[in-house]
């Protein structure tokens, strides 16, 4: 399992390592499920790469569930925002070709579960389970 720790800077002198994240990381270890941790009421950032210029679907479920939810999809270069993430999930892309992470803002308890990122043909591309801080998984 690999796993980082996502933290407010602001409440530690030891930010996370900019290689918690990094796509070289995944792509060591793909068979290797990433788990993040993250604070209530902060930010957290999902991995997800792939090949540039795609359509992207981000999907969540809780655990323990089977019904999947739409977190954001991201078609001609626009993010829609699934329900209950309206305002609260941004995108990477513009920032680097194939770079589709999100970040969610704010965390709260309701968002712990499996995020699942693959283009909107259904192809999977990654994920990434999101557990919070001080939870007993």
């Amino acid at each position: 399992m690999r796993t980082c720790s996502v933290t407010d800077p602001r409440l530690s002198d030891n930010p996370p390592p900019s290689s918690a994240l990094d796509p070289l990381l995944a792509a060591a270890a793909p068979d290797l499920p990433l788990v993040i941790y993250a604070s209530l009421g902060h930010s957290v950032t999902l991995p997800c790469g792939g090949e540039p210029s795609r359509d992207v679907e981000w999907y969540f479920k809780q655990r323990g569930r089977s019904q999947w939810y739409l977190v954001a999809k991201l078609q001609a270069g626009a993010l829609s925002p699934g329900r209950g993430f309206q305002e609260r999930v941004q995108s990477f892309h513009g920032e680097k070709p194939g770079n589709y992470s999100i970040a969610i803002s704010p965390v709260v308890y309701t968002n712990l579960g499996i995020y699942q990122c693959q283009y909107t043909d259904g192809t999977f591309i990654s994920n990434v389970t999101l557990d919070i801080l001080g939870h007993l998984s």
